[in-house]
């Protein structure tokens, strides 16, 4: 069986990196990065299953609505303590944007 070790604040501190450097869409984070982002502004998502930080990362056309509309960096709960980082999402979305 193949266990995955989320990442933590501890080691995105020790790595030096800023936070698109060190943590790429899929990652798997624990508790201690995920209250970091919940607690850095409000969230503008926020449900058992999902959290969007408060301030949006920037602006793409979103394909559902052809409107002009925010992303957020985005988590969701996989499973105790632990949370996939999702990427920059539409508000509301776990599926990340594709800025290409």
């Amino acid at each position: 069986m193949l266990i995955i070790k989320p990442k933590t604040m501890k080691d995105w501190l020790a790595s030096n990196k800023s936070w698109n450097n060190f943590c790429a869409v899929g990652t798997l984070v624990d508790k201690s990065i995920y209250e970091y982002f919940l607690n850095i502004l409000p969230p503008v998502t926020y449900t058992f299953m999902t959290m969007q930080v408060g301030e949006p990362v920037a602006e793409a056309i979103n394909p559902e609505t052809n409107k002009l509309e925010n992303t957020y960096s985005t988590f969701a709960w996989v499973a105790d303590g632990v949370y996939m980082y999702c990427g920059e999402c539409f508000k509301g979305s776990i599926e990340a944007v594709s800025f290409e």
